[in-house]
C-alpha cells in the first residue's frame, strides 16, 4: 500500500523549529524562509521571499553566499559553511548546512539550508584567543623567567626573559631539559624540590640556575601544573633575586662600615638581631653578647 505524507506536517516542523531554515531555488532566490529565519534577520517574512541574497545583505557579503550556493547545486553534494552576516540585530556568525534539492529525475532545482546561530560559541573562542593572546603578552614583557615544559621536565616554551639572563636562545633553550639549568651539584636536590612543589608540600625552590656563560643566578623558582596547547605540562617562573641581593650587599656595606651607632632590633620584644661594628667598638660589647 502506497504510503501518504501530509507535507503540513514537514512545514509545521520548520516554522516551530529554533534553527533558521530556508530554501532557494536554482536562480539563488528564496522561495520560502521559516519565522525562525525572518527572526534572526529581523525582516518579515515578505521582505524575504522573492529576493536574493543581494537584497539581504551587503554586496561583498552577498556575493560569496551566492558563489558557495552555486558550488554546491553545480557539485551536487551536501556542504556546510560558516557565515559572518551583518542584519538588523548586529553582527551574527551562522553555520550553515547547504543540501541539493532534487526532483524526481534526480536534477537539482534549488537548496535547502539550515542555519544554527554560532555567535556564542565564536564570542567564547575571540575571548579565549584574546585572554590567551593577553597571556602570552604578559609572559613576554615581564622581567621574569617563565619556562614551560613536558612532564619529563622537557622545556617546551622559554620567554625573552629567560633568553637574556641565562644567555641561550630559545632553540638552544628548547633542546634542555629545566633541570639542567642548575648546576649539577644541584640538580638531584633541585628534582626533589620541584617534585615536593608539585606535590604542595613546598613553596619555593631557592635553588641559583646557571646561565650559559657559568655564571650563578639568584632565583627564586615557582611550578605549578597545567596545560600548554592542550597538553599536560610544567610551569615554571623564577623571580631573578639578583638586584635585591645587590642591594642587600650595599646595604650591609653601608651598615657594617658606618661610623655611626646602629643595630638592628625585632619587634615587638625589641631585642637585637645585628649590630654594626662601630656600636661594638663604642660600647665595648661583643656581637655574641648583644
Amino acid at each position: 500500500m502506497k504510503s501518504k505524507f501530509d507535507l503540513s506536517i514537514l512545514k509545521t516542523i520548520l516554522e516551530t523549529t529554533p534553527n533558521p531554515y530556508v530554501l532557494k531555488d536554482k536562480n539563488c532566490i528564496y522561495v520560502y524562509a521559516n519565522k525562525a529565519f525572518s527572526d534572526f534577520l529581523g525582516k518579515d517574512i515578505q521582505d524575504i521571499i522573492g529576493k536574493t541574497d543581494y537584497d539581504l545583505f551587503p554586496e561583498e557579503e552577498a556575493e560569496k553566499y551566492i558563489i558557495g550556493d552555486k558550488a554546491v547545486m553545480s557539485g551536487g553534494e551536501q556542504q556546510q559553511e560558516e557565515w559572518k552576516v551583518q542584519g538588523d540585530t548586529g553582527v551574527k556568525w551562522l553555520q550553515v548546512l547547504k543540501t541539493p534539492v532534487l526532483d524526481k529525475e534526480n536534477m537539482v532545482v534549488g537548496l535547502l539550508c539550515s542555519v544554527t546561530d554560532i555567535s556564542k560559541l565564536k564570542r567564547s573562542e575571540e575571548m579565549l584567543h584574546e585572554n590567551e593572546e593577553n597571556f602570552r603578552a604578559l609572559i613576554e614583557t615581564i622581567d621574569d623567567i617563565v619556562l614551560v615544559g613536558n612532564p619529563d621536565g622537557s622545556i617546551i616554551y622559554s620567554n625573552p626573559a629567560a633568553s637574556l639572563k641565562l644567555g641561550y636562545n630559545q632553540k638552544e633553550l628548547c633542546k634542555l631539559k629545566i633541570i639542567d639549568l642548575h648546576p649539577p651539584y644541584l640538580r638531584k636536590e633541585a628534582a626533589f624540590i620541584v617534585s615536593e612543589m608539585i606535590s604542595g608540600n613546598q613553596d619555593v625552590c631557592p635553588l641559583p640556575v646557571l646561565g650559559k656563560n657559568g655564571n650563578l643566578i639568584l632565583v627564586e623558582t615557582r611550578v605549578w601544573l597545567g596545560k600548554w596547547n592542550g597538553i599536560d605540562c610544567i610551569f615554571g617562573i623564577s623571580k631573578d633575586l639578583s638586584k635585591e641581593q645587590e642591594a642587600l650587599q650595599k646595604f650591609d656595606q653601608i651598615f657594617r662600615m658606618n661610623p655611626a651607632l646602629m643595630a638592628v632590633n625585632k619587634i615587638p620584644d625589641q631585642t637585637f638581631t645585628d649590630v654594626n661594628d662601630a656600636f661594638l667598638q663604642t660600647l665595648g660589647y661583643s656581637k655574641e653578647e648583644i
